[in-house]
């Protein structure tokens, strides 16, 4: 019954994942056309701001219900109610920060951006629990079809506000929108699951600040890691130059947030329903890693072969200086796709304090690659960023996945190296692709296209047979279910 379940978060994860980038990279095309790069700058700054202060909506509360199997219906509406205090609380700590943050950077055009973007923190404080509560019982759908929506609403708020000559604004407006489409959804399919009380009690929440607080401080330390780079370009190189970094960044991390969360999202609540059957733990782990790296390292790949025409056509000519940038940090994101399933196999066993230490180690060395890469150039930063992850890999084995779920280092190699293999030879082709001379950008990328899922498709016949074996039978099985349909 629970791989039957996993098997359907998958599929509806896959769906809304898939959907959701194709959704913003339609978003990010036309807006492009309309938007300059400093309108980006000023927005990946405010994002900067607005992604650091979320972390303090439920303080971890949410991630630690799903971890917990136990929990009465008192203390899940004093959580309930702690989350919109905390939603609240941050919104009016970002508006009395704003001022502050605008000197820091001297743009006062962020202050108003940041005053309007803030309002999404007491909306998202309401959709917190119903989130925690639909994904701890495996119900993938009413997540991806709320997301899948509010991203469409979104798209076309932010595509009309841009035609419109609204600059930022577009791209601030677009986000409350689907931040407020987002919380009627998920509160309406939430109520049918739980309906929080009018009962407040410190002592309810107590045992799971615990755990929350950890992964709170895990989370900023994460977080800084992953958005220090935003935070030293913007102010070492500039606003514009921050705006050609982040739209390159933006692609980037466009198949990772698509592909990642197939896996993560899926499996932690699989491996905290297994946390205390350490060989079915270690099973699930290495398999989500292997199916992880066979998705994202063909892919990752073809960005980096063809970076430049893809960014042509995406963009236009005015951003070809992202496409280089685009190249080193999908090298980088690549190598970081490789950590991300640790996060769910360390919260599945309530290790919140070894990732926290880990996080803290972090934050001593990405600050230093960054300011080391700024020094030089945009591509610089990527270029250091790409050798810390290649350097982190086996510390990371030692003092995160062994200790998680007894998984040998040669077991963990072994299953990044299939993937690794097929990508090298489908990269091959990919490069000699990328050198023929077509007339135009899109037909390079189309017979990239092709190649990459042509040979990645045979190597993973050869090399990875079980996820090929995978893939195969979900292929097979939707398409039998789409035959019954249309019959």
């Amino acid at each position: 019954m629970l791989k039957e379940k996993a098997l359907k978060g998958v599929r509806w994860t896959s769906l809304s994942a898939v959907i959701s980038v194709g959704i913003q990279t339609l978003q990010l095309m036309v807006v492009t056309r309309f938007l300059s790069p400093r309108d980006f700058g000023l927005m990946a700054l405010a994002s900067v701001v607005i992604g650091f202060s979320q972390l303090f909506i439920d303080l971890g509360v949410s991630n630690a219900i799903i971890h917990r199997q136990d929990i009465s219906h008192p203390q899940l509406s004093s959580l309930f109610w702690f989350n919109v205090i905390m939603g609240s609380t941050v919104f009016a700590l970002v508006v009395l920060a704003a001022p502050a943050i605008c000197r820091f950077y001297d743009q006062p055009a962020l202050r108003p951006v940041l005053y309007l973007v803030s309002f999404s923190f007491i909306l998202q404080s309401f959709e917190q629990q119903f989130y925690a509560l639909l994904k701890k019982e495996l119900h993938f759908d009413a997540i991806a079809k709320r997301d899948i929506f509010a991203k469409v609403v979104g798209m076309f708020v932010a595509i009309v506000c841009a035609m419109r000559g609204w600059g930022v604004y577009a791209l601030v407006w677009a986000q409350l929108s689907y931040a407020l489409v987002s919380v009627l959804l998920l509160t309406s399919a939430g109520l049918k699951h739980h309906r929080p009380g009018l009962h407040f009690r410190w002592s309810d929440i107590k045992p799971f600040l615990h755990f929350g607080l950890y992964q709170t401080g895990e989370g900023i330390c994460n977080y800084f890691n992953s958005q220090i780079d935003v935070l030293v370009v913007g102010r070492i190189l500039g606003v514009t130059e921050l705006g050609i970094y982040n739209v390159a960044k933006t692609i980037a991390f466009r198949p990772f947030q698509m592909i990642n969360p197939v896996v993560t999202q899926v499996s932690f609540p699989v491996m905290a329903k297994a946390q205390n059957d350490l060989p079915r733990l270690k099973a699930i782990y290495l398999k989500g890693l292997n199916y992880l790296c066979s998705v994202n390292f063909p892919v990752y790949v073809f960005l980096i072969a063809f970076a430049d025409p893809l960014v042509r056509v995406l963009f236009g000519a005015k951003w070809g200086p992202a496409a280089p940038i685009l190249e080193i940090l999908s090298l980088y994101t690549m190598t970081r796709s490789i950590f991300n399933p640790i996060g769910s196999l360390m919260l599945a066993r309530g290790m919140v304090r070894k990732t926290f230490w880990w996080n803290v180690a972090m934050l001593c060395l990405v600050p230093v690659a960054v300011f080391v890469g700024a020094r030089f150039s945009l591509w610089a930063v990527g270029l250091a960023l790409t050798l810390l992850q290649i350097l982190l890999i086996l510390p990371a084995w030692r003092w995160l996945i062994y200790p998680g779920c007894q998984a040998t280092l040669g077991e963990y190699l072994g299953a990044l190296l299939r993937p690794l293999l097929v990508a090298l030879v489908a990269g091959l082709a990919l490069y000699a692709c990328s050198l023929a001379n077509l007339p135009h950008p899109l037909a390079k990328l189309a017979l990239g296209g092709v190649a990459m899922i042509g040979l990645a498709g045979l190597v993973n016949r050869w090399l990875n047979r079980p996820f090929y074996g995978e893939v195969s039978l979900m292929v097979r099985d939707a398409a039998g279910k789409l035959k019954i349909r249309f019959n």
